[in-house]
């Protein structure tokens, strides 16, 4: 399951933090080090494409870690979007026995499929940060690259009908079992802010555009507007 690879990433990031932490001297010397958990919602087109309507929001879960030095940070996050199942098309039955169509429905093969889409991967972070306002507040900006997986799978059922008067038969039917993944790589532009509440603990608010073309609905854009939180190690 993809949350079974979120919680090994969480798990991974927190070890790796703690171990990259310890060093004192060599290639992370002077870099703070911290891990982020992320949670929010996927808004636009993007969404839509994943079974949810606009008065709904698709759930978006990522976890990695952080480098700081000074006024930069580059970070990775494994990332999991889950979609859920949705009504792609009907079969014009008609009625729920489904001998037969609906009047006026031309010959031909129709489809009863549901589909789910999703996507994971992992998104790396190049920031520039500063302070402003109250003490421990700061904005940041820069870019996030994006390599995910995106996912659709169909269910369903396929039937061809022919027409002979007004008589409908069904001529053959076979079931959907498909599944297809297109591999994404985009760069899109991030922007944030965020509190400093102690030396190890921080809080954060982003927001990211991000660009993913589906197996089957081609590409959509989309806004992720998130809740970041940060343990300093």
């Amino acid at each position: 399951m993809r949350f079974t690879q979120f919680f090994k990433a969480t798990a991974l990031s927190v070890l790796t933090t703690g171990i990259m932490s310890a060093q004192t001297s060599g290639l992370y010397s002077g870099w703070d080090i911290a891990v982020k958990m992320n949670t929010g919602n996927v808004s636009g087109a993007l969404s839509n494409q994943t079974g949810f309507n606009d008065a709904e929001a698709l759930n978006t879960f990522a976890a990695g870690f952080e480098f700081t030095k000074d006024k930069w940070v580059v970070g990775i996050n494994y990332r999991i979007n889950p979609g859920r199942w949705w009504k792609v098309s009907n079969i014009p039955h008609l009625s729920t026995a489904g001998t037969s169509l609906v009047a006026g429905t031309p010959a031909g093969t129709y489809s009863n499929r549901i589909r789910k889409p999703e996507s994971f991967g992992y998104d790396l972070n190049f920031l520039y940060r500063d302070n402003f306002g109250r003490p421990g507040m700061y904005w940041q900006a820069g870019i996030r690259a994006q390599a995910w997986n995106v996912k659709e799978t169909d269910t369903g059922s396929t039937e061809t009908w022919t027409l002979a008067g007004t008589t409908y038969t069904l001529v053959s039917s076979s079931a959907i079992a498909t599944s297809s993944v297109n591999k994404n790589m985009t760069v899109n532009p991030t922007f944030g802010i965020g509190q400093r509440f102690n030396e190890r603990y921080s809080g954060e608010l982003n927001v990211t555009q991000s660009n993913v073309k589906f197996p089957n609905a081609g590409s959509k854009t989309g806004f992720i507007t998130e809740l970041s939180f940060g343990i300093k190690f």
